[in-house]
């Protein structure tokens, strides 16, 4: 039975997968730590005599502490990721979601490596390469459409929303009140960022920095619409549940014509679907009948095939993606 030795690239290789998989579990629990030490502290001190938190403050200790988080902080991608996760009401800062992907791409490369070395599979180091992408895929996957679900509940919510609204400033009440009754009488996702709205006014925070960080948690174009007219509204002056109404009905006729849309499109998406994936499903089949063949096909004269293909299945891929999304 062979060993690492035998193969110095795959000894380089195993070694610095240990190596970092060794330094993401590190990261991780003193992440964990760092929470726990967090929580401790805010059952021990820092409230008020009303039992709550004497100030509200955003979490962005651990992220400058971490270096995935100085660097994550340092560019806009990074930027847009940790709104991403927001969005998708993940617990957990952006780092350490990286990190954690990072360490699972690291598990499968390393899993990989031993079935190889040991003889039970022999992958090669495209296929290793390419099931550790998608290995790591899966999480991003998961959040994105955990957050095209909760993008999606709170555009159903907004219309139920401004007609509350509406009617506390029509029964004489202020905007921050309608906000508050939001919040409390609101299931989530919605009546967590209202109350959050509230948190922050109440903190000092000015209500027109309190509806942009609002829009900037959610990024959906109807609460952009919202703070406009709030905004508007407090300059100008006007009847604001007046535009709450007529912005209601806009967006119940848009949530009625994303319905149609969806059941007119129906059988184009799922085609794209089977489209995307057969291709993919195909290709392990045929490496788990044959290996010996496709092996020809990665590391033989036909390789170029191989890569020609995979560059026009992900262009078809975006292609079918913009057919069949239409916007509305």
């Amino acid at each position: 039975m062979p060993s690492l030795g035998d193969n110095p690239l795959m000894l380089l290789v195993f070694a610095l997968g240990a190596g970092m998989l060794t330094l993401g579990l590190l990261q991780l629990y003193k992440d964990l730590r760092r929470q726990e030490t967090k929580k401790i502290s805010e059952r021990l001190g820092g409230y008020g005599a009303s039992g709550k938190p004497a100030h509200l403050v955003r979490d962005v200790d651990a992220a400058q502490k971490s270096v995935v988080g100085r660097l994550l902080n340092s560019y806009d991608v990074g930027r847009a990721f940790r709104r991403f996760l927001t969005q998708a009401d993940v617990p957990w800062p952006a780092h350490q979601v990286l990190s954690g992907i990072f360490l699972l791409i690291c598990l499968v490369i390393i899993a990989c490596l031993v079935l190889r070395i040991q003889r039970i599979a022999f992958l090669p180091p495209l296929i290793i390469a390419a099931l550790a992408a998608f290995v790591g895929s899966i999480p991003i996957m998961v959040l994105a459409v955990k957050r095209a679900l909760r993008l999606n509940q709170f555009t159903n919510q907004l219309p139920e929303v401004f007609d509350l609204i509406g009617q506390a400033l029509r029964a004489g009440h202020s905007l921050i009140t309608g906000i508050q009754l939001i919040g409390e009488q609101m299931k989530d996702p919605i009546g967590k960022e209202f109350q959050r709205v509230y948190q922050e006014q109440n903190f000092g925070v000015r209500l027109e920095d309190a509806l942009n960080h609002l829009y900037e948690r959610v990024g959906l174009l109807d609460v952009r619409m919202f703070c406009t007219a709030v905004l508007i509204q407090r300059q100008t002056g006007g009847d604001l549940a007046e535009v709450l109404d007529k912005s209601g009905a806009v967006i119940r006729a848009r949530i009625k014509l994303a319905g149609q849309v969806k059941a007119l499109t129906a059988e184009g998406r799922m085609s794209g679907a089977v489209l995307t994936v057969l291709p993919i499903f195909v290709f392990f089949m045929c490496y788990r009948i044959n290996p010996r063949y496709m092996q020809e096909l990665i590391w033989g004269d036909a390789q170029f095939l191989l890569k020609w293909g995979a560059m026009f299945h992900i262009f078809g891929i975006l292609w079918i993606r913009k057919i069949i999304k239409i916007k509305y």
